[in-house]
């Protein structure tokens, strides 16, 4: 699924995409994967996030907020508050994982944006 919509669906329109799946999956009842709130799910979801990142930082592009994130999480974890670990862990990861995604994307798109550029 990932590969079909990184092929065929533009970048832009991804979002919007996902927000309807998951309204559409919540209206039907459906459950969505995501960290459960217990400190083993929400722990895999870190080392995921921090793991990502890594990545991007390698690539050179890492974003700013997702390290306050991953703080965010692991301060919310050792608090004991799992609900907001969850959800800092998941924001984490995905803007991280977004960061790796624009790095590629730029590393293949930049020339065309360069006058006299290779398409």
């Amino acid at each position: 699924m990932k590969n079909l919509l990184s092929k065929s669906i533009p970048c832009w329109l991804k979002p919007l995409l996902y927000r309807m799946t998951m309204t559409a999956a919540l209206v039907a009842g459906a459950p969505i994967a995501t960290a459960g709130d217990n400190r083993e799910d929400i722990q895999l979801v870190l080392s995921r996030a921090e793991t990502v990142l890594a990545e991007a930082r390698s690539l050179g592009h890492a974003w700013s907020v997702t390290q306050p994130l991953i703080d965010e999480a692991h301060a919310a974890l050792t608090a004991g508050e799992l609900a907001k670990a969850r959800d800092s862990a998941e924001r984490a990861l995905l803007t991280a994982e977004q960061a790796v995604k624009q790095a590629k994307d730029e590393q293949n798109n930049w020339a065309r944006r360069v006058p006299g550029g290779k398409p």
